[in-house]
C-alpha cells in the first residue's frame, strides 16, 4: 500500500512541488497502479516467465571477407573511400 509520506517523498526526490490535494489525488493513483501490478504478478502463468526461443543459433565463424575495394565496386556512388549518396532529404 502505498503512503502519503511516501508520495511526499517520491516528489520531493523528483523535486516536484504539488498542493496537499494533488498529494492525495496521486497517492490514490499510485495505490491503484500497485494493487494492478499486483494483480498482473498474481495472474495464471505469470511465473512462468518468458519463453525459450526456439530458433537454434550458429557457430559465430569467420568467413570469407571483403576488401573495401570490393565493396564499394558495388556502390551507387563512392568518395573518399566511403559510399556516396544522394540526398533524400528534400527541402521545401
Amino acid at each position: 500500500m502505498v503512503e502519503r509520506e511516501e508520495v511526499i517523498k517520491l516528489a520531493r526526490l523528483s523535486k516536484l512541488a504539488f498542493s496537499p490535494e494533488e498529494i492525495d489525488r496521486f497517492t490514490v493513483d499510485m495505490q491503484a497502479i500497485v494493487a494492478f501490478a499486483d494483480r498482473i504478478a498474481a495472474a495464471e502463468g505469470a511465473a512462468e516467465g518468458a519463453p525459450e526461443p526456439d530458433s537454434r543459433l550458429r557457430d559465430d565463424v569467420v568467413g570469407k571477407s571483403f576488401s573495401q575495394e570490393e565493396i564499394l565496386r558495388n556502390a551507387p556512388g563512392e568518395r573518399g573511400g566511403f559510399f556516396h549518396l544522394p540526398k533524400e532529404v528534400q527541402l521545401w
